[in-house]
């Protein structure tokens, strides 16, 4: 999968477009796969972001004005994928843990 097809498929947009279906009745289920999405957006903006004068939270290069809000979600992103798991067995009752590094 390259950069720009990630992007676009874990994307803010796919994130709405998921949950609006969802309160529609149309899927169920879908607020994890929402989140993750949402997740992966906003750490690419913060990766990406070229324009002082973007709209969005994390699309505007990191400042004095919000570096702490920054540092706020990767320290949230971090915290979520380390606690990444998969659904619960009857060996692994809490799930299995996706990413095992140390």
């Amino acid at each position: 999968m390259n950069v720009r097809l990630a992007a676009q498929t874990l994307s803010s947009s796919v994130s709405f477009a998921l949950m609006f279906c969802e309160e529609l009745k149309l899927i169920s289920g879908c607020k994890a796969t929402a989140e993750f999405c949402k997740n992966f957006n906003d750490a690419f903006d913060i990766l990406n972001c070229r324009n002082k004068l973007a709209k969005g939270d994390y699309s505007i290069p990191i400042n004095n004005n919000n570096i702490n809000k920054i540092k706020i979600f990767l320290d949230a992103f971090k915290l979520y994928f380390e606690n990444f798991r998969f659904q619960p067995t009857q060996q692994y009752p809490e799930g299995e843990q996706i990413l095992m590094s140390q």
